[in-house]
């Protein structure tokens, strides 16, 4: 697909492990139309998550020796230079870090056309990092999502959508050391016109996985009372803005 702002590409750029049994084809179907390209970094999956990318026309690269778990900063790098290798982006050209669990919508419609008038303003106001809301879902009932409205998880805002500059560096943090380069720190465009749909802990099972793996963190990156509060009661809120397409159909 050709970008349409000024022969402007977007693409997303991937981390993903294990995702097969989870939201990965969804991901895929969701996303294509929206981004220019999709590069995914592989972190030694051992399922069918690197022939599922494949099989859709995902470019894949699989990671060298450090593992995201090893450390965290070391394993988001590689991707970055893997991504720069294999996409070959311009200084003309948008980047948007996104994990395979999540999903960009736009309340304005169709999320593409949102996705580029968004970046149009950005460039027409000097930014060159845009951030928007994330919503942790954490239920589905019966096609309707349901977000956590309590603590710090009602609060979450993110600046994933950036124009690449070549050479970006990473933040070395073992663990939290973000989805970005450290240029995407700057001052960013704050829009309310695209944000992200998080499920990563939709399913309970998922949320005693992702307690268990940062409770067990001695450099989690992470405040310790946001992490306990995975496993006590929520505050959840019905989503009333559009969603993806595989939550109404079941």
């Amino acid at each position: 697909m050709t970008g349409v702002l000024n022969m402007t590409n977007v693409y997303g750029l991937v981390v993903a492990k294990n995702e097969e049994h989870r939201y990965l084809k969804e991901f895929i179907e969701h996303h294509q139309d929206i981004f220019d390209g999709l590069f995914l970094f592989n972190d030694h999956s051992t399922d069918n998550t690197v022939q599922i990318c494949s099989d859709y026309g995902v470019l894949v690269r699989d990671a060298g020796s450090e593992t995201f778990m090893d450390h965290e900063g070391e394993f988001r790098f590689a991707a970055w230079q893997a991504f720069e290798e294999a996409m070959k982006p311009n200084e003309q050209d948008w980047v948007f870090a996104i994990d395979a669990d999540e999903f960009l919508v736009s309340q304005e419609g169709d999320p593409r056309k949102a996705l580029h008038s968004t970046i149009e303003l950005a460039e027409y106001l000097d930014y060159i990092v845009v951030k928007m809301k994330v919503d942790e879902i954490w239920d589905i009932i019966d096609s309707k999502c349901f977000y956590r409205n309590d603590g710090l998880w009602n609060k979450i805002k993110a600046s994933r959508l950036f124009k690449y500059q070549p050479n970006g560096r990473w933040n070395m943090k073992a663990m939290g050391c973000g989805s970005a380069p450290t240029y995407a720190k700057l001052d960013p465009f704050r829009t309310n016109n695209i944000n992200l749909m998080h499920f990563g802990y939709a399913r309970e099972e998922d949320r005693k996985i992702k307690y268990d793996r940062y409770a067990n963190l001695k450099n989690h990156g992470h405040n310790n009372n946001h992490i306990m509060s995975i496993i006590r009661r929520p505050v959840l809120k019905q989503y009333e803005g559009n969603v993806p397409d595989w939550v109404i159909n079941g």
